[in-house]
C-alpha cells in the first residue's frame, strides 16, 4: 500500500474512534476553553492571569470561539484536529528514525491509542501540546539529516522548530525543558545550522523566564495542585506499561470485578519486553543509531524532569496527562518491538494490544480509567430547566460532585451557590489587581498601564 492510501486510511481509523464521544456534555475543565471565561477581554485575562497552564490555548480558544462559537463540537475541534495532525507527523518521525514498517505499525497505534483518542475529544490543551512536540522533533530531524539542503528548505525547518518548541513549553510548563536539550543534542548530531537552533533555545529559554517573572509578579506561578502527586520510579514503571499503553483499562482497582487477576501486571510485563525489545532493535543498524538514541533522550526529558521536581521538594506536580507528549515517542518502540516479532506476529499482536487496550476502556468506561468521565450535565440542566419552565420555584440542590459549574454553561438560570456574587463585582476586583500588578511593573506614572487596562475593558 502507498504511503498516502496508508496514511489516510489511518487517519479515518483515527476520525472513526474519535468521532463517537465528540459531543457528550462538556465537564469543569473543559469550561476554561467556552465563552464562560473567555467570552471578554477582561475575562481573557482572568483566564490569563489565573489559569495553571501558559496561555497559548487560552489565546487560541479566545480566538476560536469569537469566529466558530462556543458548542459542545466547536471547542473541541481544535483538540481533534490537533490529534489528527499527530499522526502524519509520528509517521514522518518514524521514517526518519527507525524505518517504514515500524513506523507504520506506531502510526497506527497512536491512531487506535484510547489515551490519545480521549485527549483528541476533550477541551484542553493536550493533544495540541503532542503536535507542537511531534512537529519540533520533526524539524529537528530534518535539519540533521546528511547531505546539503537550501537555504530556503533550511529556514522553513527553523520556522517550524521554532514554532513546536515554542508552542510547546507556552501550552504545558513542562515542555520548556525541551529546549535545552534539543540545543545539545544539535551539536551531538552535528545539525545544519545548529547555531540557529541553540538561538532559537535560547530566545525561548529567556522568553519563558520572563513570562513566569512577570505571571509571578501580577499573579502566581502554580508548584503544585492538590489533585495531583509526586513522580517516582513506581509511577514511571505504571506510566510507561499501563497507562500509555492500555490507559490502565485493566488496573485492579479498576477493573469492576471482570479482569481475571494480575492481568494488568502481566499486560505491563509483556508491554515492558516489547519496549525494551523495540530500544535494541532500534539502536542496531549504525545508520540509525544516533537519531534513535536523540529520540530515546527526547523521550526523557519529561520524567527527568518530573523526577527533578519531586528530588526538588515539589511532591504534587504529576498526574498521567502530564506526560502524553511521551505517548507517540513510547508507541514507536513499542512498534519496534512488535515489528521485532515478525511481520505475520506482529501484525496479530499490534490487533490484539488495539482492541484489548479499547476493550477494556470500552468495559471500564465508568471506573475513570483516563482521568474523569464527562456527567451527563446537558441532561441535568435540561431537566432542572423544564422544572422552572414548569413554574416551579427555584430550590437550592446539592451536588457530590464538587464543580457543577456545567449546568449554568447549558442554562444560565443554573448557578453555584459560590458564584452568587455578581458577576460585575469580582471582574471590579480582577482589574483593580491587574492596575496594582501592572503600576509595579510598569511604573505608577506610566500611561502604558492605563492603556493597557483600557485595552482589556473593550
Amino acid at each position: 500500500m502507498g504511503g498516502r492510501a496508508f496514511l489516510g486510511l489511518a487517519l479515518l481509523l483515527a476520525l472513526a474512534l474519535r468521532l463517537p464521544h465528540l459531543t457528550e456534555s462538556l465537564w469543569y475543565d473543559e469550561l476554561f476553553a467556552t465563552d464562560r471565561f473567555l467570552g471578554t477581554g477582561l475575562g481573557l485575562a482572568k483566564t490569563l492571569l489565573t489559569d495553571i497552564h501558559p496561555p497559548v490555548y487560552p489565546l487560541l480558544m479566545h480566538a476560536w470561539d469569537r469566529v466558530f462559537g462556543d458548542s459542545e463540537l466547536s471547542v473541541r475541534l481544535p483538540s481533534l484536529l490537533a490529534g489528527l495532525g499527530s499522526l502524519p507527523l509520528l509517521l514522518a518521525i518514524g521514517r526518519a528514525t527507525v524505518g517504514e514498517h515500524t513506523a507504520r505499525l506506531a502510526t497506527l497505534l497512536l491512531a487506535a491509542s484510547p489515551v490519545h483518542a480521549w485527549y483528541s475529544q476533550e477541551a484542553r490543551h493536550y493533544s495540541l501540546v503532542v503536535l507542537f512536540f511531534l512537529a519540533a522533533i520533526l524539524a529537528f530531524l530534518r535539519l540533521c539529516e546528511a547531505g546539503e539542503r537550501s537555504a530556503r528548505s533550511d529556514r522553513r525547518w527553523l520556522l517550524l522548530l521554532a514554532v513546536g518548541l515554542f508552542g510547546a513549553a507556552f501550552t504545558h510548563y513542562y515542555m520548556a525543558a525541551m529546549a535545552p536539550v534539543i540545543a545539545v543534542l544539535a551539536w551531538w548530531l552535528g545539525a545544519r545550522r545548529r547555531r540557529a537552533i541553540t538561538a532559537i533555545a535560547a530566545c525561548l529559554v529567556l522568553a519563558f523566564a520572563a513570562f513566569l517573572a512577570a505571571k509571578g509578579t501580577l499573579s502566581s506561578v502554580p508548584t503544585g495542585m492538590s489533585y495531583l502527586r509526586g513522580f517516582g520510579p513506581a509511577e514511571a514503571w505504571h506510566l510507561v506499561t499501563g497507562w500509555l499503553v492500555t490507559c490502565n483499562a485493566f488496573a485492579p482497582r479498576l477493573a469492576g470485578g471482570f479482569a481475571p487477576p494480575g492481568l494488568a501486571a502481566l499486560l505491563e510485563l509483556f508491554a515492558a519486553g516489547l519496549l525494551v525489545a523495540g530500544v535494541v532493535v532500534s539502536l542496531r543498524p549504525p545508520a540509525q543509531r544516533c537519531r534513535v538514541l536523540a529520540l530515546l533522550l527526547l523521550a526523557l526529558v519529561l520524567p527527568v524532569s518530573l523526577f527533578t521536581l519531586n528530588l526538588l521538594g515539589f511532591e504534587r506536580t504529576y498526574i498521567e496527562r502530564s506526560a502524553l507528549p511521551c505517548l507517540p515517542l513510547v508507541l514507536l518502540l513499542l512498534a519496534a518491538g512488535l515489528g521485532r516479532l515478525g511481520p505475520r506476529a506482529g501484525h496479530v499482536m499490534l490487533v490484539v494490544l488495539m482492541a484489548t487496550a479499547w476493550l477494556g476502556n470500552t468495559l471500564n468506561r465508568e471506573h475513570w480509567t483516563i482521568y474523569k468521565v464527562n456527567p451527563d450535565w446537558r441532561g441535568a440542566a435540561a431537566a432542572l430547566g423544564a422544572r422552572l419552565d414548569a413554574g416551579d420555584s427555584p430550590a437550592s440542590l446539592y451536588s457530590l460532585y464538587n464543580s457543577p459549574t456545567a449546568l449554568s454553561y447549558y442554562d444560565p438560570r443554573l448557578q453555584e451557590s459560590k458564584f452568587f456574587e455578581p458577576n460585575e463585582q469580582r471582574m471590579a476586583r480582577l482589574r483593580d489587581r491587574l492596575a496594582s500588578g501592572m503600576a509595579s511593573v510598569l511604573g505608577e506614572d506610566s500611561g502604558l498601564a492605563d492603556a493597557l487596562l483600557a485595552e482589556v475593558d473593550t
